[in-house]
């Protein structure tokens, strides 16, 4: 293996050399001055020399120039060694500390970048490091998905008063136009006045209206070659020729990008609930103490229920089930904010109010309800209010007896919302099976307002169980149903419910929920105040030319 010499051996020879033949040069002029004319005396004190004397004198001083030529060539090419050597060592020296910094410089950006994942302002803290680095004016880091930039990250940030910033948004639509270009996520280093061949009209019009100069960018690919961030810098003052600052940590980038992506997902699985997106249990027990500490401030607790659950998921399946759970997390998320409000069970919430006088948690009660009645769910709710110091434990036990017997009533005061689900079920399956009239009547009970057989192809109708008000518009419109309806409509449904239902007794929308395995129904209330659900099923054989349908009124409760 060849050995280098080091940079200083070098140059501690040449000078030893330099020593070296300054030192003859000085012995050999002084031996040519020792046997010169001013030098001889021949004890006559005439200093006259022979002519051999003489010719030996002419030969040492020809020795002297020979040898000062010599000297001064063999100076001028140690000179230009020696100039050599100190450049060749000033530029390794530039190099290795250039090198330094950049080590240094990266080594800081991924630091910066450790912790980026809780806290993503450390991004723009090590933007800010590369716009030092690159004596750039702005840094910042477009993240895309797709084509659409997602996220924007900028220093200085654009809250921050700083004259030369550029406007972002006009340069962002533009954005993925020119890294679109970018062959094999290759960094592009763009001078506009330069590099036309890199921009259209418009773009250079937009770069010229936001003042930018020069534009550096390196995007970074994902497995399947995709850019997924873009890291950029604007008006450089040093003019580079390539793109490295950026290279060298654009990945360190991504990879915070990508570390905040699954931080975020991790958060969420462990307090979001999967199915809701308000926040679990978990979360919910780790925010007790927050409310705890809220003490002089007015807080309300609303422990919520949604009734009927279980028999919707026996009666319908687990998907109805979930379409309640969500239907009833969304209504409270747009009532009570997501900030305090928890899916804490299978259909138990809770839902704190903080600072809100009583009147206006009344208020939210009650639009709450509102928006589940429009879906004919029911909830029972549980509200109780802190007094004093009291812990939020025991505000929340209190909220919760007041859920519990709020439920009761409701069973007791409204019917057995399960048993009235297993006598629609197994009604259902008796009309699917075409039994005779006696045996559904033997199970009709006060739970079932009236039965009818309507024909979609003839508009004609059958009564199983009849509703003498109805009938009455039966026999006057010859047994059609739409004209009986509109009728009934008019003389015994609420003002307020005339609308909804002319609309949800359109033929086609029902046969397509039909034909999707749905069941179409509908609440509404009578001007006596009753309210009854109308539920439609189709006939076995139902294919949409066989189109006997079977329509339920089954009195229900608010």
């Amino acid at each position: 293996m060849k050995i280098r010499k080091s940079p200083d051996r070098n140059i501690l020879s040449s000078l030893v050399l330099v020593l070296i033949i300054t030192g003859c040069l000085i012995a050999s002029t002084v031996l040519v001055n020792r046997i010169s004319p001013g030098h001889h005396d021949d004890g006559t004190g005439e200093g006259a020399l022979t002519e051999e004397e003489n010719a030996a004198y002419e030969q040492a001083v020809h020795t002297r120039r020979v040898l000062h030529g010599i000297g001064v060539a063999e100076l001028a090419v140690l000179l230009v060694y020696f100039t050599g050597v100190l450049t060749r060592v000033r530029k390794r020296t530039a190099q290795q500390e250039h090198q330094l910094a950049q080590t240094l410089y990266m080594y800081d950006v991924q630091q910066t970048l450790f912790d980026a994942h809780r806290m993503p302002s450390l991004i723009t803290s090590a933007l800010r490091k590369v716009a030092e680095n690159l004596t750039a004016e702005t840094a910042f880091l477009f993240h895309f998905s797709g084509n659409t930039v997602q996220e924007l990250y900028i220093w200085p940030e654009p809250e921050r008063e700083y004259k030369n910033l550029p406007k972002m948004n006009e340069f962002r639509r533009i954005l993925p136009q020119i890294t679109g270009r970018l062959q094999e996520g290759k960094s592009s280093l763009i001078y506009p006045a330069d590099r036309r061949d890199m921009l259209d009209e418009k773009e250079r019009g937009v770069l010229a209206r936001q003042s930018i100069g020069s534009l550096m960018l390196v995007p970074v690919l994902d497995s399947n070659g995709r850019i997924t961030c873009v890291l950029g810098g604007i008006n450089l003052k040093h003019r580079w020729t390539g793109a490295e600052p950026l290279e060298c940590v654009a990945r360190d980038f991504q990879m915070a990008l990508t570390n905040i992506s699954y931080y975020r997902l991790i958060h969420e699985m462990g307090m979001l609930d999967a199915l809701t997106g308000l926040k679990n249990r978990n979360c919910y027990e780790h925010s007790l103490k927050r409310y705890d500490e809220l003490e002089n401030t007015a807080l309300c607790c609303l422990y919520v229920d949604a009734n009927g659950l279980h028999e919707l998921n026996n009666h319908l399946g687990h998907a109805a089930g979930d379409e309640m759970l969500m239907y009833v997390s969304n209504a409270l998320r747009t009532t009570f904010g997501d900030d305090d409000t928890y899916r804490i069970g299978g259909d138990e919430f809770v839902a704190f109010c903080c600072g809100c006088p009583p009147d206006a948690v009344e208020e939210r009660v009650r639009r709450f309800q509102e928006v589940l009645e429009s879906r004919t769910y029911h909830v029972s709710i549980g509200q109780a209010w802190r007094e004093g110091a009291e812990p939020v434990a025991a505000v929340i036990s209190g909220a919760e007896r007041e859920m519990y017997s709020e439920k009761q009533r409701y069973y007791q005061e409204k019917g057995d919302v399960s048993k009235a689900r297993q006598m629609n079920q197994k009604l259902e399956q008796i009309l699917l099976e075409k039994k005779d009239a006696d045996t559904f009547l033997s199970i009709i009970s006060s739970y079932f307002a009236g039965a009818y057989v309507v024909d979609f192809s003839t508009d004609q109708t059958r009564a199983l169980c009849k509703t003498p008000c109805f009938m009455e518009y039966l026999e006057q419109n010859h047994y059609r149903f739409s004209g009986s309806m509109e009728q009934y409509i008019d003389a015994y449904v609420s003002p307020g419910d005339r609308e909804r239902l002319r609309a949800f007794l359109d033929y086609g929308t029902i046969e397509r929920e039909l034909l999707d395995g749905k069941v179409p129904e509908c609440r509404y209330r009578k001007k006596d105040g009753t309210v009854l659900t109308l539920r439609i099923y189709p006939s076995e054989g139902y294919d949409g030319k066989q189109r006997e349908t079977f329509w339920l009124l089954e009195n229900s409760c608010l």
